[in-house]
């Protein structure tokens, strides 16, 4: 047989290799081919299910943590009988998370941190009359 295309002294191919079974030599690299092409796939599979699941909370919009805020401003609302768009509900409801429990405990560790804050507010501002008094000097 004639090559139909034309083939340079270099070009020409080489006789084909003679095995027992033709199949044989194939099936290597068949499954390499397989094992190639579908691994990368597998591999990222938890981490497509992964982006699913959060593209489906954004397109919900169920942000874990504005779930928990919000609620804190509820129970906060309820447990102390004042706005939940309070400025104590706001201080209050800040670091909420979802496995947080909003109970009384969870108001009175609130209201022992605001007033843990205004004391420090209050000691800073002292520290910068006493300051501006010493450089008047």
């Amino acid at each position: 047989l004639k090559c139909p295309f034309p083939v340079g002294p270099r070009l020409r191919p080489r006789p084909a290799r003679k095995t027992r079974n033709p199949t044989q030599r194939r099936r290597p690299m068949r499954l390499a081919t397989v094992v190639a092409c579908c691994l990368p796939a597998l591999l990222s599979l938890p981490g497509l299910a992964a982006g699913i699941g959060l593209r489906m909370q954004m397109r919900s919009g169920d942000c874990p943590l504005c779930v928990a805020e919000e609620n804190c401003h509820h129970a906060c609302a309820d447990l102390r009988q004042i706005s939940p768009g309070s400025e104590y509900c706001l201080n209050a409801c800040t670091g909420a998370h979802p496995d947080n429990t909003f109970d009384g405990d969870w108001f009175a560790r609130a209201d022992a941190q605001i007033a843990e804050r205004k004391r420090l507010d209050a000691h800073i501002r002292e520290l910068g009359r006493e300051l501006a008094q010493d450089a008047d000097r």
